[in-house]
């Protein structure tokens, strides 16, 4: 163990710089270095080339640790781990997923050093998914600690027998300063040819059957057949794209709907959006939300997961219940009807977030994490 700076090799799976991507390595970043380093690792095949995570992590002078591997399973990874261990003086391994769960615990457990874990939420969409969400939760049990994003998911696993002191809270935070409201940049909707006369609505995330964004298409065909002054935009990649776009083709509503694919630009698409609509049946605490109502734009969202802990119904939002499509419908409907009700609720929104959910507050209660492990 290192006896000044606590030192921590933050292992994750995914190569996109989504919600709990930007989370890391913005804590990696701002974490006060003469007490805390963070150390990015991720894993990725034999270029590391085309790995946005990796190469952000790049940018923002951030140690990295490309972790190579063959296949989904490699025990190659587990020597990569230790070696990276010894060579960084790490203190701490921190993972965030099934895979880096797995491989983290068994290098922790040889090398002597303790495991923390962040739940950023489970998808159990098919057997698969389902079989890895119970081998990750057993694994847990073997953690030194557990972060989760909000207190639904706490409340889970205390339902589930763990023990309540080795949990942690650490809602998921923005960085304030990078949220620049600016609705006269229309890069988004020059790139689209979207006219400033339409109303964009917005749908961002993974395309996975647990985003719900079947629901989405089949509210917007509902909301189109009164009013087609609606552009309905689908912002993310996944496995849903293909059985997404034939549904679009089957409503008759081609015209209306774009699907982006992975977009960095998120600054500018939030500033040509006039709504954001979360319809997911699952979330941990959904980063999309947060960085919609920073932007001051109104939301409308599945009461599920943390939600609720950004979301204040008709307050700084509208809370729908999940699957609902007949209240996805009101809801949209009384957005298209009462814009400036949505507007103040947005801005209300704002305000909530910047007085709620800093990344600076969470990066203190982080080190503080890390600083109990080690005494």
């Amino acid at each position: 163990m290192s006896t000044d700076i606590i030192r921590v090799l933050d292992l994750r799976d995914s190569p996109w710089i989504d919600g709990p991507g930007r989370t890391i390595l913005q804590c990696a970043d701002m974490i006060d270095s003469s007490q805390c380093k963070i150390i990015i690792g991720a894993f990725s095949g034999k270029s590391h080339k085309e790995h946005a995570y990796l190469n952000q992590a790049i940018k923002l002078n951030l140690e990295v640790v490309p972790i190579t591997e063959n296949s989904s399973f490699d025990i190659g990874v587990v020597r990569q781990i230790n070696q990276a261990i010894r060579d960084n003086s790490i203190d701490i391994i921190h993972v965030h997923d099934f895979r880096s769960n797995l491989y983290g615990l068994i290098c922790a457990k040889a090398m002597g050093i303790p495991i923390i874990s962040t739940c950023h939420g489970w998808i159990s969409n098919n057997m698969k998914g389902k079989l890895y969400t119970l081998l990750d939760r057993f694994l847990l049990r073997f953690h030194n600690k557990i972060i989760t994003v909000s207190n639904t998911m706490k409340d889970q696993l205390v339902k589930s027998k763990f023990k309540e002191d080795r949990i942690t809270v650490i809602n998921n935070a923005l960085v304030v300063d990078d949220y620049i409201i600016n609705r006269n940049n229309q890069k988004f909707r020059n790139e689209y040819f979207i006219s400033k006369n339409k109303i964009v609505v917005a749908n961002i995330g993974r395309l996975s059957p647990e985003k719900g964004q079947d629901i989405f298409l089949k509210s917007a065909k509902e909301i189109l057949s009164k009013n087609n002054d609606l552009i309905f935009v689908l912002i993310g990649i996944g496995q849903e794209k293909e059985r997404l776009t034939a549904l679009v083709n089957q409503l008759g509503i081609t015209d209306n709907v774009i699907f982006t694919g992975y977009r960095e630009d998120m600054i500018d698409i939030y500033n040509s959006v006039d709504l954001v609509v979360q319809s997911s049946s699952t979330e941990g605490m959904p980063n999309v939300i947060l960085e919609s109502l920073l932007m001051g734009i109104p939301v409308i969202a599945t009461d599920v997961g943390g939600t609720s802990q950004i979301v204040q119904h008709r307050v700084n939002g509208f809370l729908i219940d999940a699957q609902d499509i007949s209240a996805l419908n009101r809801a949209m409907s009384e957005f298209v009807d009462n814009r400036d009700e949505f507007i103040n609720m947005g801005l209300a929104g704002r305000e909530h977030i910047i007085n709620n959910f800093n990344q600076d507050s969470r990066v203190d209660k982080l080190y503080t994490v890390y600083k109990s492990l080690i005494s």
